[in-house]
């Protein structure tokens, strides 16, 4: 986090500003001793379009990746949650012994 004195913020409140946006906070040190700090929030109409579940999420360009591979990886991550060491330690070994 950026850091600014208390005296910069009076004269350059625009340079404080910037970097807030830029960084996403700004820490503002006080003469007395005290820190402020100057934090970005987006109103919800730009987190959130209307008509959209704030869940829709976008997608990342260039993976190319099939429907069938996302719920693979998808049900692989959720079985490592839900397995112990020993019960992923047999999971592997089983998946090694198994021709393709």
């Amino acid at each position: 986090m950026s850091t600014v004195t208390e005296s910069d913020f009076t004269q350059r409140p625009a340079e404080a500003l910037r970097i807030a946006k830029t960084d996403g906070e700004v820490r503002i040190e006080c003469t007395d001793g005290t820190a402020l700090t100057l934090s970005v929030t987006r109103p919800s109409s730009e987190t959130t379009k209307p008509g959209r579940s704030p869940l829709d999420v976008g997608y990342v360009k260039g993976l190319h990746l099939t429907v069938e591979e996302i719920v693979s990886a998808i049900r692989e991550g959720r079985e490592r949650d839900y397995l112990t060491a020993d019960e992923r330690a047999a999971a592997d070994a089983t998946k090694e012994q198994t021709p393709e």
